[in-house]
């Protein structure tokens, strides 16, 4: 990781130039996978994972409502499996 485009231009690698005109043209506005990984958060927040239970439980009554049989055969399934 470079943190200016001198610290970039003092390393001396050759096919570098792809990279020079892309940091040259965005210049401060580019941010580095190391930077990436600093702006979002690792934990799972209880609103996110509320959302994503309710989209499930929304998914299943579609399927429910469009499928005659869905509940059924899903519940005879796992029935069958527990027993």
């Amino acid at each position: 990781s470079h943190g200016s485009m001198i610290d970039f231009l003092d390393k001396g690698r050759s096919g570098m130039a792809s990279t020079f005109l892309v940091r040259l043209k965005i210049g401060p506005i580019l941010v580095d996978a190391k930077g990436v990984s600093r702006l979002y958060e690792r934990r799972i927040r209880k609103r996110d994972l509320a959302m994503l239970l309710a989209a499930v439980t929304i998914a299943f009554l579609v399927a429910g409502f469009t499928v005659r049989d869905f509940f059924a055969q899903a519940f005879g399934i796992l029935w069958d499996s527990i027993r």
